[in-house]
């Protein structure tokens, strides 16, 4: 389980760090290719820590409602809290922001598709 989870974390923060500098790549101003890096990291540890915790959840012995409520309560909060500073900050920009945590969403898509795809390749080799 641990392999797996490690596995995952590396190929959608493979496929995130792609996009991040692609998309720096294409913007000019040192503030917005700031503001998505940051956003980008900011979700890509929100995303380690959410893999990280939920094995936890469905490893531990007692299976309670507690833990995983009080892990959604204090992510969002943090989150809320996240989103509300950013447009406070005169040092980042808050579309561009907003943009690199979108990236996590796109890479946890593309490395879906992408193990689906190499999967079914590898499992049609077999037969």
């Amino acid at each position: 389980m641990a392999k797996m989870a490690l596995r995952v974390i590396g190929v959608v923060g493979a496929f995130q760090f792609l996009f991040t500098v692609l998309l720096a790549l294409v913007l000019s101003q040192q503030q917005k290719i700031n503001s998505v890096f940051l956003g980008s990291g900011l979700s890509m540890v929100n995303f380690i820590l959410l893999v990280y915790l939920w094995k936890v959840i469905f490893q531990s012995p007692k299976k309670s409602v507690a833990l995983p409520l009080f892990l959604i309560v204090i992510k969002y909060a943090i989150l809320i809290w996240v989103f509300m500073q950013i447009p406070r900050e005169k040092s980042l920009d808050a579309f561009e922001f907003a943009i690199g945590v979108l990236l996590n969403p796109a890479a946890v898509i593309c490395a879906g598709f992408c193990n689906k795809f190499f999967r079914k390749q590898s499992f049609e080799n077999k037969k």
